[in-house]
């Protein structure tokens, strides 16, 4: 990682960056932009929406409950979190997430979680080795699971969200998401390499925020991510409104900037559409 302050974030979390104005329908922010190794000092893959139904997750690593509490936002106000895929840097921030509201909130609401159909079994076993003593089987507050599969939709709270397949996990459980809320269509990559269908996943979508973990082709060609060669050979048949790469390694984020038709998104990076 390199820790000069030319490539610290530049975007800060602000009551500007969080609260819906402006007759916006649908906020976006980038929450966590970097790798599953915090690549040039971000942190793990989270997005937050903020639409007139409420507020919503789409991915979860570790440092996403941090990362709302720095932002001013309860951990309460969150109805949904929708995950791409099995890997920590994107599902295990929900374990922190759960046992906070256990803690300090076990009146909460119903929490909703979508994703891959292993994920209720993995976010059990994931508490259990986090503490040992906790009773798991007796949780003061509803949290519902929905699985989704690739080429499966169902619609949520508002929001229709559907699944493709991703070229990432062996078992064939990552997945790509679009998801629709009040009439804007969000497009995430989760992470994927090249062989996922791409250009179906982004057509016509306001903002397709897209993983880019590599600047040039790993030395292993079994690590199933993006690189920014990949992007700009691709770019050019995507015709979603807004591209933005996420999921960035040091390298691949310096390298990034020099593509046309993209945007490198920043910790705490926010948009509406």
């Amino acid at each position: 990682m390199h820790g000069g302050s030319a490539d610290r974030p530049r975007n800060s979390f602000s009551p500007e960056s969080r609260d819906p104005g402006h007759g916006a329908h649908v906020r976006v922010t980038m929450l966590g932009t970097g790798h599953a190794f915090f690549g040039a000092g971000r942190a793990q893959s989270a997005i937050l929406v903020e639409d007139r139904q409420g507020r919503w997750l789409l991915d979860c690593g570790v440092t996403t409950p941090y990362l709302l509490r720095r932002a001013g936002i309860e951990p309460g106000s969150i109805e949904l979190a929708v995950v791409s895929h099995l890997h920590g840097d994107h599902f295990a921030g929900l374990a922190f997430f759960l046992l906070a509201a256990l803690e300090e909130e076990p009146g909460r609401s119903v929490l909703h979680l979508v994703g891959p159909a292993p994920l209720a079994s993995r976010i059990r076993e994931l508490l259990r080795a986090l503490y040992s003593e906790l009773n798991i089987n007796e949780w003061p507050f509803p949290v519902e699971y929905n699985s989704l599969v690739p080429g499966e939709s169902l619609s949520l709270l508002g929001r229709t969200i559907r699944g493709f397949a991703a070229h990432h996990m062996r078992d064939g459980t990552a997945l790509c998401l679009r998801i629709e809320s009040e009439g804007k269509v969000i497009a995430f990559t989760g992470d994927t390499g090249p062989l996922a269908n791409l250009a179906e996943v982004s057509e016509g979508a306001d903002v397709f925020i897209c993983e880019c973990t590599y600047a040039e082709a790993p030395p292993v060609a079994d690590l199933r991510h993006l690189t920014v060669q990949d992007i700009a050979r691709f770019r050019p048949g995507w015709n979603a409104r807004r591209v933005i790469l996420t999921h960035l390694s040091s390298e691949a984020r310096s390298a990034a900037k020099a593509l046309k038709g993209v945007e490198v998104a920043e910790d705490g990076m926010s948009i509406e559409l």
